[in-house]
């Protein structure tokens, strides 16, 4: 008997709303935290979607209640394709998805199972809940920095992370919290300096325009 799955799942969004999220790129790659996509709406038209590990074929669409694909994993052997299916019946507010997936190699069972939940019924309820609101889903963070840089704003005073010797270990001796203490000082007063720099020019510039004003 040939590896099948079989999944029933509530999104609460019109039928073709899901359809059209399962079979345009653009949206596609939305709910798939912009992963790339590629997808020809037409039966016989080929697809790829995330980043290209999931490539196939449509075989059979009807608008707002079935997708049929020739579908496989870029890690599955040469030629080796499963048939999955999208049954999509719309029930009030919300559509009902019965999924079958079948013919897929043995070993690929287990992470599949889990996968179609993780991979489209969750992002798909997340996409289309937003669209259902109006409001835009936001980007994929995957590749935002970490941590963000400072702002640098005129002005503010420097703050420097210091190494207080008070929190120093005990093994460190009275010599080495004194180095420490001038060395904190020494910062504080070139910030003061830093500060004041600035107002100083300020007030030589003022200075100089009431003395051209007296001329």
């Amino acid at each position: 008997m040939a590896n099948t799955i079989h999944q029933e799942v509530t999104i609460k969004a019109s039928a073709t709303r899901v359809y059209d999220a399962l079979t345009d790129a653009k949206q596609f790659s939305a709910f798939s935290r912009g992963a790339p996509a590629e997808i020809d709406a037409k039966a016989g038209g080929s697809f790829s979607c995330f980043g290209g590990h999931i490539n196939g074929r449509n075989i059979e669409l009807v608008q707002g209640k079935r997708v049929v694909q020739a579908w496989r994993s870029a890690k599955w052997g040469e030629g080796v394709y499963s048939i999955v299916r999208f049954e999509l019946h719309e029930e009030g507010g919300s559509t009902k998805v019965v999924f079958d997936q079948a013919g897929f190699p043995e070993e690929a069972g287990p992470q599949l199972e889990g996968g179609w939940t993780k991979m489209y019924w969750d992002p798909l309820r997340t996409y289309l809940g937003w669209a259902r609101q109006g409001r835009i889903r936001p980007r994929s963070t995957a590749h935002a920095p970490l941590i963000s840089p400072p702002a640098l704003t005129l002005g503010r005073p420097i703050r420097r992370k210091r190494r207080s010797a008070e929190r120093l270990p005990v093994q460190h001796g009275q010599r080495e919290r004194r180095d420490i203490r001038d060395r904190d000082r020494d910062d504080d007063h070139c910030d003061d300096e830093r500060q004041r720099a600035p107002r100083d020019g300020d007030d030589r510039h003022a200075g100089e325009a009431r003395h051209h004003e007296q001329i």
